[in-house]
């Protein structure tokens, strides 16, 4: 049973209770959820991973505005069984700087969130048709990296690397997952990066298209 007060605001239902109890049924179904965002081209995807805050929800919304289609915010789930990656991309959340990046977010007001913290929700399908997909062949893994005041650089790391930042970005329960680091040195075996963000998005956008 919810409330009056929590069902009025079908945004804040949707996002804390709706999708959180579809989350809780994927898991039982083989599906392994990771913290990161994702993008995909073309029907291929590449996870962003980043700890809390580390910009990967800024970059995958650049990339979806322009030239790409998001597949996930926050969470991709991962199909093990059938080797594809699923997401729920249709609302991205972003702090209210990104009215500083972003001109379109001008009028968007900053909404309270069950943490404290105050975001912008933004349906990317009204910002642009067709910048959604909710599933897609697995692609890179790319650990993101803020290099304020820098050019935007992306260099291949080992898997020995790359599982040691993974661990560094992970949230939730997600190592709750049966077999979790077995699953996850598989993923990171091949095709993995490290993406050293700088000021200018677009040339951090450039980059990702070369691993697509």
């Amino acid at each position: 049973y919810f409330s009056e007060a929590v069902l009025v605001n079908s945004t804040f239902f949707r996002w804390h209770f709706l999708e959180l109890a579809l989350f809780v049924m994927l898991e039982p179904r083989g599906l392994m959820g990771v913290h990161g965002a994702a993008l995909a081209k073309n029907g291929r995807a590449i996870l962003l991973r980043a700890p809390s805050g580390g910009g990967k929800t800024t970059l995958a919304y650049a990339g979806a505005r322009r030239r790409f289609q998001a597949l996930a915010e926050d969470v991709v789930w991962l199909d093990l069984e059938r080797d594809i990656w699923w997401g729920t991309p249709w609302s991205f959340h972003l702090l209210p700087d990104a009215k500083q990046l972003f001109p379109e977010l001008a009028d968007y007001p900053p909404l309270l969130q069950i943490n404290g913290e105050r975001k912008l929700e933004v349906t990317l399908e009204q910002i642009r048709t067709g910048s959604t997909t909710v599933s897609a062949r697995p692609g890179a893994v790319v650990f993101v990296e803020r290099a304020a005041g820098q050019t935007s650089r992306l260099e291949a790391i080992d898997p020995v690397t790359a599982k040691s930042i993974w661990l560094a970005s992970f949230a939730g329960a997600e190592m709750d997952f049966p077999n979790y680091h077995a699953h996850v040195n598989a993923l990171l075996s091949t095709n993995t990066y490290r993406l050293y963000s700088g000021d200018n998005l677009d040339s951090s956008l450039d980059l990702l298209e070369t691993l697509f």
